[in-house]
Formats: C-alpha cells, structure tokens, sequence
C-alpha cells in the first residue's frame, strides 16, 4: 500500500454532524465534474499582468511553478517542485479530507525554500485557470530569517471555479514570517484553503487575511507551537453577502513554554449570508508562561444571516493567562443616531460603523504603514 493509499485509508471523512463542518458549504466536500477547459500554463498567464512594485513574484500555474513564471533574487531562494508526500508534522493532520483529496490530486508541491535574508516581500499568486484547481505549497524558512509573503489567489475568467490550496509553512530559530492571504474573482468561486505552521524556538508566524469574494470558502489552519517563546497570531476579517457561506476553523497547539497565540477574527453579515468562527487552543501538561487569546465579534446586517462562534481553551497547566470571547449583533442604533446629528446620511454612517468593526482587527498590530495600508484599501474596496 502507497503512503498515498494509506492516507485515503485512515481519511478523516466529515458528515454534518460533526461539530467542525456543520456550518460548511455540502459542496465543499464533493469535487466537482471538470467545469473548465485546461489551458496551457506555459502561455496562460503573462508575469507583467501581475507586478505593481518591484518585490519578488512567484506565479503557481497548473499546480506548477517554474523560474520562467518567477520574480527572484539570485540568491536566497531556492525554488523546485517535487511530488513528495511526506511534508507534514502532525498525526491528524495529513488525514483530514481536504488534504487527502488535494494529495491526490495536486501530482506536484511547490517548495519554496528561504535560505538568507531578503531585501523585499515575496508575492505568491495562485492562479486558478481552470476547475477543479488543486494547488500544494510548502513554505521553509532557516534560522534568523524575517519574511513576507503576499499571498493572492486569482481567477481568470468567470466561470464558475472550485479550488483546493494547501500550504505547509516551517519556522526555523528566531525566523519569523509576516503572511497576507487575500482573494480576487469574478467568478463564483468555492474554496478551500488549508494550511499546517510549525514553529521552532523564538520564531513567529503572523497571519492577516481578508476573506469576501468566494460563493463559499473555508479556511483551516493547524498551528504547532514547539520551541520556546515561538509565537502564532491570526488577524481576519469576513464580509459576506448574496448568500455567502464562510468558515474559518484555526487550532493552535501549544507544546512548550513560553509560548503564545492570538487570534482575532471578526464578520459582516448580510443577504442571508452564513458565516462562522471555529477556535481551539491546546496547551500541553506541565508548561509554564503560556499566554493564548481568542477574539470574535460579528455584526448581522439582516434578520436572515446567521453567525456562529465557538472560541475553546482545552488547557492542561496552570501556568497560564488565556482569555477568550464572542460577541454578535446588528448595527448600534445609538451611534448611527450620533452620525446622522452630524450630518452623515444613512447609508455612510453604516459604512463608517462597519469599517471601524473591520478595521479594529489590524489597528492594534505591530504591522508597517505600508503593510496596514494595504489591508486598508482592501477592506475600502469592499464597501
């Protein structure tokens, strides 16, 4: 039996009824019949299209990558592909569905390797030009390393798309990665993304993501805190409308001390739209000065959306100081009055409201000017 055969052995097969999948888009979990016409990668997609600055651009293709389709230094990024499927740490998370079913039909993974410091951000675009898309990415950075990695997943047509990504992201000693995810369709597009961090002494892993343009969409990460002072922060926002159903599921596994999480996740809500929040925070027997914060707030636009939040501490030491909360209403009355007597109409005071709520979560960041602007005029371009 192939390490292949043996995942899809022990696949961890989800139905309704399990508490993670609940909310979750049905038809997340069939792949659907070709819907597209494969194009050829070599000639699909000019790299010129795609750069507005001179940072670094790795362009996935087809699943594939090559340095035709790339922005690079000469030095310090080792780029290959490879269909090797032993690239994951954890025992559970290899046999989730979504993985199994991108191992089987993702035939090559993307590494990027991280071996010195670099002068400019990465951007990585996955380009989604046919359906169904399946897209494997593993992500090394060695010791001492701080990177930046725009990450952007990109339809060419309007067509209706179905896309599985997967990302495996490897922290060495004191390295850090600063990770943007962000979205861009015409088409109506149903996604999964999931993604396995794993972090060794004094490293960082910090998230920021804009979830809105999918029909339907479910984020899934797995984080593996394993050195001292290793540290994993995830700062989302989700705006859905038109019947939009949203998941965003994030566990974070603390097994040193030392260690500390954040996750920070808020939603707008609108048009019968679903959206909801899956947390979970492991802290292993017998560490010390571990810190862990969960934080949800969702605003229902409405009376048909519905949101769902369940931010849980599964914590086995004393040594700790964990919080976590949830919060989901409408729109504040009392402060769309105090805009409307200062003269604001009514359709800017509820933008004004809504953004405030969106941009709370990255205002309290240690971001850049220029990394907090670029979440800013995303989350502009929405409303």
């Amino acid at each position: 039996m192939t390490l292949l055969d043996n995942l899809k052995h022990r696949e961890i097969v989800p139905t309704r009824k399990n508490e993670k999948w609940r909310y979750s888009d049905p038809e997340l979990l069939t792949i659907p019949p070709n819907l597209g016409i494969k194009e050829d990668s070599s000639n699909c997609v000019n790299i010129q299209e795609f750069i507005e600055n001179d940072d670094y651009y790795i362009i996935v293709l087809s699943g594939m990558t090559t340095t035709k389709n790339s922005i690079l230094p000469k030095i310090g990024i080792e780029l290959s592909t490879s269909n090797d499927y032993q690239i994951f740490n954890s025992d559970q998370f290899e046999y989730k569905h979504q993985v199994v079913q991108n191992l089987k039909n993702s035939h090559f993974a993307v590494n990027i390797h991280i071996k010195k410091p670099l002068k400019k951000p990465i951007k990585l675009v996955r380009y989604i030009s046919f359906s169904p898309f399946f897209s494997r990415v593993n992500l090394i950075i060695e010791k001492n390393i701080k990177c930046t990695l725009y990450e952007e997943i990109l339809a060419c047509n309007s067509q209706k798309k179905y896309c599985n990504n997967l990302l495996r992201v490897k922290l060495d000693d004191n390295s850090s990665l600063n990770h943007f995810i962000s979205g861009s369709f015409q088409a109506k597009v149903r996604g999964l993304y999931t993604m396995e961090v794993s972090c060794s002494i004094n490293s960082i892993y910090q998230s920021y993501f804009i979830h809105a343009f999918y029909k339907s969409y479910r984020f899934e990460s797995e984080v593996n805190l394993n050195g001292l002072n290793a540290a994993a922060q995830f700062y989302g926002v989700c705006v859905a409308n038109k019947e939009q159903l949203f998941d965003c599921l994030i566990s974070v596994n603390h097994h040193a001390s030392m260690t500390s999480s954040i996750q920070h996740y808020n939603q707008v809500l609108n048009d019968n739209s679903i959206g909801s929040f899956y947390s979970n925070v492991f802290i292993q027997k017998s560490l010390g000065a571990v810190k862990a914060h969960q934080l949800n707030k969702n605003m229902i636009i409405d009376n048909k959306s519905k949101a769902f939040s369940r931010p849980t501490l599964d914590i086995n030491s004393e040594d700790i100081v964990c919080s976590h909360g949830a919060a989901t209403g409408n729109i504040d009355v009392q402060a769309l009055d105090y805009l409307y007597s200062r003269g604001i109409n009514k359709e800017e005071a509820k933008g004004l409201i809504i953004m405030g709520l969106l941009k709370s979560v990255f205002s309290d960041t240690n971001l850049k000017n220029e990394e907090q602007n670029y979440l800013y005029i995303q989350l502009e371009n929405l409303l």
